[in-house]
């Protein structure tokens, strides 16, 4: 299969998980700044999840670009892959919703931790494609989605733990080797 129609399939996807993502804040109770701020949780919520699904977008794009075209097996992990990222506008409402409950924090972690082993499954997927640089680029992804696979269980454990905000925050932090991905290989299109 061409890799554009592949990719555009994806694009769009994400898109929508995006839009949906928006279409689940809340309006404040009444028009006044107060009212606003009190939606402080939920806009934090909300812009971690963005960005979330920014990196995964951008990741994706990254992978396919560097490939000439798709097989089956790399059609079905990014139909999984997706399935996974469709999960993360009713994990980021309830969460908002429920910022100091366990069960909304772990069931948040829980779809960052689906996504990334999902994400992972895709890169072994490209893996097993003959070409230089996609191997190159899919081997530098699966290794670092196991990083953040690993930070992804440590983050369920310490909230179950401690406290279940820690959740959030461990899982907010397993966001930087991502944002650092890009300057250690520059040369990824």
């Amino acid at each position: 299969m061409p890799k554009n129609r592949f990719e555009a399939f994806t694009d769009a996807i994400i898109a929508i998980v995006m839009t949906v993502l928006v279409l689940n804040l809340k309006t404040p109770e009444n028009s006044s700044v107060q009212a606003l701020l009190k939606m402080g949780n939920q806009f934090l919520i909300y812009f971690i999840s963005f960005f979330v699904l920014a990196i995964y977008w951008n990741n994706h794009h990254r992978l396919v670009t560097s490939t000439k075209q798709i097989n089956g097996v790399v059609m079905w992990a990014n139909n999984i892959f997706i399935l996974s990222l469709t999960l993360f506008p009713f994990a980021t409402s309830w969460v908002s919703q429920y910022p100091h409950d366990l069960a909304p924090q772990v069931f948040y972690a829980v779809v960052f931790f689906l996504a990334d082993s999902f994400f992972y499954l895709l890169c072994v997927a490209f893996l097993r494609m003959p070409a230089e640089k996609q191997n190159e680029v899919a081997y530098f992804f699966k290794k670092r989605t196991l990083l953040t696979m690993t930070i992804n269980i440590v983050s369920i454990i310490v909230g179950i733990f401690t406290i279940p905000e820690m959740i959030i925050v461990i899982n907010t932090f397993a966001l930087l080797p991502w944002i650092t991905a890009y300057q250690l290989k520059p040369n990824f299109n």
